[in-house]
């Protein structure tokens, strides 16, 4: 099973690791007293990644190795769609609050805490809308 999502997985744990690479070196920066804010450049980096994974979400068709993948099966074609677009839309929401965000220069502190929930609760959204589904 794990080699028919690798492809998938590659790039998503990629990404993970990159926002908090880039996170510790805006860290690092401050810390030091750098005039080069990172972590602003980090946080509109991921809104424009966000943005476009939650237009693929929306946009998605049903496919055997493709979309959101779950522990259990996602029952129906409608539930199948119905849950790739709230995802899509809560990523392209996520991506909106860390853009505004970056824009608005609210701190570290607070765009590292978007930055875990911005990568956090859009798939548990996802999750919890699975289930929900799956039991009708």
């Amino acid at each position: 099973h794990f080699a028919k999502s690798q492809h998938i997985l590659d790039p998503a744990l990629s990404l993970v690791l990159a926002v908090i690479a880039a996170s510790q070196l805006g860290l690092l920066l401050i810390g030091i007293g750098s005039d080069l804010d990172f972590i602003r450049f980090t946080g509109f980096a991921l809104g424009l990644v966000l943005l476009l994974l939650g237009v693929v979400f929306y946009e998605a068709e049903r496919h055997t190795y493709a979309g959101l993948r779950m522990p259990w099966p996602i029952p129906s074609d409608r539930a199948w769609r119905l849950v790739h677009r709230l995802a899509g839309s809560a990523f392209a929401l996520a991506a909106a609050g860390l853009v505004v965000l970056a824009w608005l220069d609210v701190g570290a502190g607070l765009m590292l805490a978007a930055f875990v929930s911005a990568l956090v609760l859009p798939p548990l959204l996802a999750g919890l809308a699975t289930l929900a589904l799956r039991r009708r």
